[in-house]
C-alpha cells in the first residue's frame, strides 16, 4: 500500500487552523515548543498527501513520547480523519449546490440572448 493518499491536498487558511487546534488538543503536553513543530511536520504530512495510517506510524515512532505517545498519535490520527471525510462531504455540498445555480445562470443567458436575438429580428 502507498503511503500517499491519491492527491496532495489543500486547505484554506482557516480549515489550516481549525485543523491545527483540533490537533492541539490531541497532545500530552500542549506548551511545548516541540508540540508547534510536531503540528507543523503532521500538517506538512497532511498536505503532501500521506495516508492517516502512515501519519499515526510515523508520529509513533518519533521518540517524542513527552508530546505525543501512542494514545496521543491515534487520537491525531481519528481527528485527521474525521476532518478529512468533513473537508470532503464541504467540498461535495458545495459542489453540488453550485451545479444548479450555474445550470439556473445559464439558462438566463440563454433567454437573454434569445430575447436580444429576437429584438434584432424585429428591428431589420
Amino acid at each position: 500500500m502507498s503511503d500517499n493518499d491519491d492527491n496532495p491536498r489543500t486547505f484554506t487558511d482557516e480549515q489550516s487552523s481549525d485543523l491545527r487546534s483540533k490537533l492541539l488538543t490531541c497532545l500530552i503536553n500542549q506548551q511545548s515548543e516541540d508540540a508547534n513543530d510536531l503540528l507543523d511536520y503532521a500538517l506538512a504530512m497532511i498536505t503532501n498527501g500521506k495516508t492517516v495510517e502512515y501519519i499515526v506510524n510515523d508520529l509513533k515512532n518519533m521518540g517524542m513520547d513527552h508530546i505525543c505517545d501512542g494514545d496521543a498519535s491515534e487520537r491525531i490520527g481519528k481527528t485527521i480523519d474525521l476532518f478529512l471525510r468533513g473537508a470532503s462531504a464541504s467540498a461535495s455540498a458545495a459542489a453540488n449546490t453550485m451545479s444548479p445555480l450555474k445550470n439556473r445562470l445559464q439558462d438566463l443567458l440563454k433567454k437573454k440572448g434569445d430575447t436580444v436575438a429576437l429584438k434584432q429580428k424585429k428591428a431589420s
